[in-house]
């Protein structure tokens, strides 16, 4: 066999040798014959202590003919395994010329020079300890490299290999914006061949700079992947940045990821129905359950939406103690039902956003004051000259009803005369006229 033709089937093998061949068969005599070439010269005594670094094949020799083993892909690292204390077999398989390696795991065990590999079927393939020192471990291993159903014997160099971790971790550090009502970071979990120290998250600077940070957080699980800010500071733009540390010091330093907390949700909070009482109206609310809390705010409004061409809105308080839920408006406007809504602002300078559908923060007060005319709408009127009265045409529910009423307005009482269809102005003022006198 020529000497390419041994590389190009190396090349291939790529540790495919380590896969599980369908042709071991757990009913076959695996005694370690001295007889069989595959065991001749076996280390029986193997400091398997040694084992547990990551290796690299350099070189295979198959039937006397030595190859060197490159790098899968040049711009990567190479392919390498390492023998865990606790019976794992890892190794790492660059696939592509992305260079983020696959991780094959399997359960090894060791007896009289050889090493069992064995899956989760109870497959098994063998490696053979020729020689094993703490910078060079030669083996062997079958495969059927011609794919004749015989199994080819190939001798194996490999040596201590110090792979370049940074393939094979990405932080995706991003705001989980599935939560979207707190500042809640997320990146992937540490799963590289060291052993694994801590995360740090840091807030940096003004305009993300990293060099004037602030340590927030170091996490010591490897498996707690998020850090939530319950405290930021008050500005316009948060970043965050994250490292990883293993035992071999400082593995990775992220990007800086920009937060605006504009888009933060604020939750709202659910408003009780108005108690009336002696021209007082006493609003209750039950206390804020969110985070980044800045103050409640009062506002008395003549509809719901507030958005409408009539529309009409007042700030009557802000309360900063998160615990005080109720406020008492002790000058009610002249206003028929009068609606209230508590909202809440964030001290990142964002509010609960309003929606009549689905938002319990506003209510409306039953309540109707001595000096307010039961009227929704009033068309015209008319003033007596003799006394304090004055005469009103206008409906209480829509254009179509409509109603003459006599309000004295210096006793504050009214009562209605005369109801009708909407009628001409014309109409409504000779009614109006001839009421005086009534």
């Amino acid at each position: 066999m020529s000497k390419n033709f041994t590389l190009k089937g190396m090349i291939a093998l790529s540790f495919s040798f380590i896969v599980l061949m369908s042709g071991c068969s757990s009913n076959e005599d695996d005694s370690p014959f001295q007889s069989d070439p595959f065991y001749q010269g076996a280390l029986l005594n193997a400091d398997l202590e040694l084992l547990n670094q990551y290796w690299s094949v350099y070189e295979v020799n198959y039937q006397k003919q030595t190859a060197e083993v490159p790098k899968t892909y040049g711009n990567c690292d190479r392919d390498f395994f390492t023998f865990l204390d606790d019976g794992t077999y890892k190794e790492y398989i660059i696939p592509n010329s992305g260079c983020i390696p696959e991780e094959q795991d399997l359960q090894w065990s060791f007896d009289l020079g050889i090493i069992t590999l064995e899956n989760s079927f109870k497959d098994f393939n063998e490696m053979v300890i020729v020689q094993l020192t703490a910078d060079k471990f030669v083996f062997r291993a079958k495969y059927d490299f011609d794919e004749d159903g015989e199994e080819d014997i190939f001798q194996f160099l490999a040596k201590p290999y110090s792979p370049n971790e940074s393939y094979f971790y990405s932080n995706s550090l991003e705001w989980d914006d599935s939560i979207n009502n707190k500042i809640r970071l997320t990146w992937s979990e540490y799963g590289g061949i060291n052993i694994f120290d801590r995360y740090e998250i840091y807030l940096s600077g003004e305009n993300c700079d990293i060099s004037k940070s602030v340590l927030l957080a170091t996490i010591n699980d490897r498996r707690t992947t998020y850090y939530e800010d319950l405290d930021p500071p008050v500005k316009n733009q948060l970043c965050y940045f994250l490292k990883v540390y293993t035992n071999k010091g400082l593995l990775f330093v992220s990007y800086p990821y920009s937060i605006s907390p504009e888009y933060l949700d604020v939750p709202s909070v659910a408003l009780e129905a108005p108690l009336v009482q002696n021209d007082k109206i006493s609003l209750q609310w039950q206390k804020y359950e969110g985070l980044y809390f800045s103050h409640y705010e009062v506002v008395l409004k003549n509809y719901f939406d507030s958005y409408g061409s009539i529309s009409q809105e007042r700030s009557l308080i802000e309360i900063t103690d998160i615990n005080t839920t109720s406020f008492t408006d002790e000058a009610p406007p002249l206003l028929k039902n009068p609606v209230y809504e508590v909202r809440v602002h964030n001290k990142l300078g964002k509010q609960n956003f309003y929606n009549p559908q689905v938002v319990a923060s506003a209510k409306e007060a039953n309540y109707l004051p001595d000096r307010v005319i039961d009227l929704k709408s009033i068309f015209n009127f008319t003033a007596s000259p003799n006394e304090t009265v004055i005469f009103l045409n206008g409906g209480k529910d829509n254009f179509y009803d409509s109603y003459i009423m006599r309000y004295n307005y210096g006793t504050r009482k009214w009562k209605p005369i005369q109801t009708m269809q909407l009628l001409s102005m014309e109409t409504v003022g000779m009614i109006l006229k001839s009421s005086i006198h009534l």
